[in-house]
């Protein structure tokens, strides 16, 4: 079934046309005329896509007098919401505390901003605990409540499926966990797929850290269910300028460098070291104006401080990249 996308978008001149730009993984971007169906109200229908697409969307608007504006770039997943986890589909063990704990899993929507629906948790005994979604702060451990937290009476022995009063809409780096008041035990992923600073534990008194730091290597099983995220906004406007940062920063081996364009074209983005000698090319090509995000993996280089350098038309931002090994 395609999926209807409507926009609100006004000027005090008049809107004279609008179009819906879009575009499925790397594929190139395509776009379809969209309706004005009443007043503000534009509308467009995305094709057809295969069940799983992440399809990226942005609303191109223009003027009376003929200028343009664009929204920022959402994204829609196409099929059924999806699980996001960090494990190998099987339990191997449970990690547990004789004291009040919390435990989180970090996870990062990348480019594509979110819709957190439930999460499911595995704990050994019947178990209240408080469910949270936090913020992340710049250490990349748990920040800020994104939502109220609520309790959850959850049953032992077997996968709990946890549903949020609301749908959470999320763009940044989070962590899904919970606060438990006593001693329980999570399920535990010893032998999966295995992401350095991701699992994150707090017993009482001492502070969130990094479970592989404290000697556990591995991941609690925390899954996250996500949907797409499909609100596009309501006043279409660029960016004032060009924008660039990076997390983790300092980071090890790879960082998510964020651009943020104030209109379409030709972008070149590259790494180079302090002496100006080009390390490496991230993006060099046409994009639309939004945010975008790239991945640097820097596995074989030197620790040590980087710089990354947007360019585009006649502005140039740099940002300061450190390779902590």
């Amino acid at each position: 079934m395609p999926i209807h996308i409507s926009a609100e978008i006004t000027d005090v001149s008049g809107v004279d046309s609008a179009a819906l730009y879009f575009r499925a993984g790397d594929d190139p971007w395509d776009f379809v005329v969209m309706t004005n169906e009443a007043g503000d109200t534009w509308t467009a229908e995305l094709p057809l896509f295969e069940s799983g697409d992440m399809v990226e969307y942005y609303v191109r608007a223009t003027d009376l007098p003929g200028n343009e504006s664009e929204s920022e770039t959402n994204v829609c997943a196409i099929g059924a919401p999806a699980w996001l986890h960090l494990d190998d589909g099987t339990v191997e063990t449970i990690v547990g505390s004789d004291e009040a704990w919390s435990c989180g899993v970090l996870y990062d929507p990348g480019f594509f901003p979110l819709s957190i629906q439930s999460l499911e948790i595995g704990f050994d005994i019947d178990s209240d605990v408080e469910i949270h979604v936090w913020s992340v702060n710049e250490d990349g451990l748990p920040d800020e409540d994104l939502m109220d937290p609520f309790t959850a009476s959850l049953t032992g022995g077997e996968y709990n499926i946890v549903e949020l009063p609301a749908e959470l809409q999320v763009a940044e780096p989070f962590v899904a966990g919970f606060d438990a008041s006593f001693g329980t035990g999570i399920f535990f992923d010893v032998d999966g797929y295995f992401f350095e600073n991701t699992t994150l534990v707090n017993f009482e008194g001492f502070g969130w850290a990094v479970l592989s730091d404290v000697g556990f290597p591995g991941n609690f099983w925390i899954r996250v269910l996500v949907g797409c995220s499909t609100g596009v906004d309501e006043n279409p406007s660029r960016p004032a300028a060009l924008e660039l940062s990076a997390y983790p920063n300092p980071f090890n081996p790879s960082t998510s460098v964020s651009l943020i364009l104030p209109q379409a074209g030709d972008v070149r983005l590259a790494v180079y070291n302090l002496g100006g000698q080009l390390v490496e090319r991230l993006q060099h090509g046409f994009l639309p104006a939004g945010n975008h995000k790239v991945s640097w993996n820097a596995s074989g280089r030197a620790s040590g401080v980087y710089l990354a350098v947007l360019e585009q038309a006649h502005e140039r931002v740099v940002s300061k990249l450190v390779l902590a090994r």
